[in-house]
C-alpha cells in the first residue's frame, strides 16, 4: 500500500488554522567548510527538485536523505543534544580538524556523521545555513568554541513558529532530499518561509506554547488535520482543538 504524500502547499498556516509555538532546544551546529563537494539532488519546502554540490547524508529520525552545500555557508544541525553528547561530538570534530572546523574534508564529515549515530546516538540531523543560525540561534556561552556557527547552540525563544499536527501516517515532501516519513502522526512546522516535519516525540521535548507553557497533548493543543482527509490539491481548513491563548 502506497504511503500518502503531503506537500507544504496543501497546509494552511494562517493564524486561525495553526498554533504558535517557540523552542529553546539545544542543538549542535557543525559548519561545513568551502570545498569541492559531491553532486546531489534535494527538494525545497514546496517539493521542487534542486540540484547542488556538497554532501548527502541520512536523517534516521525522519527516515530521509538530506543534502548540505559545501559553499562555505552550509551547516549540519544535530537535534536532541545534551551537554555531555555535545562535548563528545566537539572532541571528535576538534581531533579531526586540529581545532578548526575549516580544516575538515568530506571524509572527515562522513566519519563525524557515522560517529554521531553509532557512538553517541545522534540520529536526528539536518542541513541548514549560517544565515539561519545567526538569525535564529544563540551560542551557549558555557560551551563557546570561538568559531562562527560551531558548537552547542540554543534556539532564540522569541522566534515564533506556526505548527500543525497531522494525525495518521504518510510522508511529507519538504526540505529533505527524499520525503520525511511518519507512522504515528507528525508536527509540520512553518518558520518564516521554511516548512519542515518534526516527529511528535522530538517536538514535545523541544517546543512549548508561545507563553512558555509546556505542550502535553499534541492532538488537543495544536491545530489538527487527519492525513486521510487532506485533498490532493486543496488548501486545508483545520479542525481546531488547541487551547485559546
Amino acid at each position: 500500500m502506497l504511503q500518502r504524500v503531503i506537500k507544504a502547499e496543501q497546509l494552511d498556516f494562517s493564524e486561525n488554522n495553526s498554533t504558535p509555538v517557540v523552542s529553546s532546544a539545544m542543538k549542535f551546529i557543525l559548519p561545513i567548510p568551502k570545498m569541492k563537494g559531491e553532486a546531489f539532488e534535494v527538494k525545497d519546502w514546496e517539493g521542487n527538485s534542486v540540484k547542488g554540490e556538497g554532501l548527502k547524508f541520512f536523517n534516521y529520525k525522519d527516515n530521509c536523505d538530506q543534502g548540505v552545500a559545501t559553499d562555505g555557508q552550509g551547516v549540519i544541525i544535530f537535534n536532541g543534544v545534551k551537554p555531555a553528547t555535545a562535548k563528545a561530538l566537539q572532541t571528535k570534530i576538534d581531533r579531526l580538524s586540529k581545532g578548526n572546523p575549516e580544516n575538515l574534508n568530506l571524509d572527515n564529515l562522513k566519519e563525524i556523521l557515522k560517529y554521531a549515530k553509532e557512538t553517541i546516538g545522534l540520529e536526528d540531523r539536518y542541513d541548514s545555513d549560517k544565515d539561519f543560525i545567526n538569525s535564529k540561534m544563540n551560542a551557549v556561552e558555557t560551551a563557546s568554541t570561538n568559531h562562527e556557527c560551531y558548537g552547542l547552540h540554543r534556539r532564540d525563544d522569541r522566534d515564533v513558529c506556526q505548527a500543525v499536527f497531522l494525525i495518521g501516517k504518510g510522508e511529507f515532501e519538504g526540505p529533505g532530499a527524499s520525503p520525511q516519513k511518519f507512522e504515528n502522526g507528525a508536527v509540520i512546522l512553518k518558520q518564516g518561509d521554511a516548512v519542515r516535519l518534526i516527529q511528535p516525540d522530538q517536538f514535545a521535548k523541544d517546543y512549548r506554547h508561545k507563553d512558555g507553557e509546556k505542550i502535553t497533548e499534541l492532538s488537543k493543543e495544536l491545530a489538527v488535520q487527519n492525513v486521510s482527509k487532506i485533498e490532493k490539491t486543496a488548501t486545508i481548513d483545520f479542525a481546531m482543538k488547541k487551547k485559546q491563548r
